[in-house]
């Protein structure tokens, strides 16, 4: 019993350990990184740190603007690859990207207190997404519906009204209502 015991809580320490991430193996050149934003100035100040009393009251502290680099980065990055007129939808397309991929699995709290909303949301791997030939596809079919609507509007156009008849004397109606 006690062996057993023993075995579980060997199990259940391992699962506590962190595991090895990229971030904890390259921690120094992440540290090397750091210390190289420190150069980038925006006129006399930091451009991606900001000082700040520390916690303890006792002295400074530069807190990290991750915001203000990630902006920066997704600039660079979509003027290093696109035309100056295409600049501004590439930034947008970016960004709404990493807002989707920071987004995923993300477990909301709902305002109404209807409890916790425990379901992922973003796109599941089984969602089949839209392919350029299943637009084209659907294009397609919007010009042939398109074309037999036209035809039947022509066709109703070209047949002439029917004879318009007007009420008038039945002298057979009028022996009916009469017999009755």
């Amino acid at each position: 019993m006690i062996q057993k015991l023993l075995e579980e809580n060997k199990k259940l320490k391992a699962k506590l350990k962190p595991k090895k991430s990229y971030v904890l193996e390259n921690g120094d050149q992440f540290e090397t990184l750091i210390q190289d934003l420190q150069k980038f100035k925006n006129g006399k100040s930091l451009r991606y740190f900001f000082e700040r009393k520390n916690q303890k009251g006792d002295g400074v502290e530069l807190v990290f603007k991750l915001n203000t680099l990630v902006t920066d980065l997704i600039e660079f990055k979509a003027r290093a690859n696109v035309d100056d007129e295409k600049v501004n939808s590439r930034i947008s397309m970016d960004k709404g990207s990493l807002i989707k991929v920071l987004s995923e699995g993300r477990v909301k709290r709902p305002r109404g207190g209807d409890g916790i909303d425990t379901k992922p949301k973003g796109k599941k791997a089984t969602e089949k997404t839209k392919t350029a030939d299943s637009i084209a596809k659907g294009i397609e079919d919007l010009k042939a519906t398109k074309q037999l609507i036209e035809k039947k509007i022509k066709e109703v156009r070209e047949t002439p009204p029917a004879p318009a008849t007007l009420p008038g004397f039945d002298p057979e109606r009028m022996d009916k209502t009469i017999q009755r």
